[in-house]
């Protein structure tokens, strides 16, 4: 299990206003690109299966970043 938040700017830390859910967008994203992930708020929660193969794990990262550089042309950024 592991788990990211979807922020404006890492250094120094600043969070998306809440109404703009990014994390519900990014999920959508995920979703759209064929990945099952979950949006607490703006953290992205990630629960693969125990039996993932090292390919199976990067096709998953290769499908989160492409929901996260869509997340990122949503939001205007």
């Amino acid at each position: 299990m592991g788990a990211f938040e979807i922020v404006r700017r890492k250094d120094p830390m600043e969070r998306f206003d809440e109404k703009q859910g990014a994390g519900t967008i990014y999920r959508d994203n995920a979703i759209a690109n064929g990945v099952c992930l979950r949006a607490s708020g703006d953290t992205i929660i990630c629960a693969p299966p125990f039996t993932l193969s090292h390919a199976e794990a990067d096709e998953l990262i290769d499908k989160a970043q492409v929901a996260l550089d869509q997340t990122y042309e949503a939001l205007g950024r």
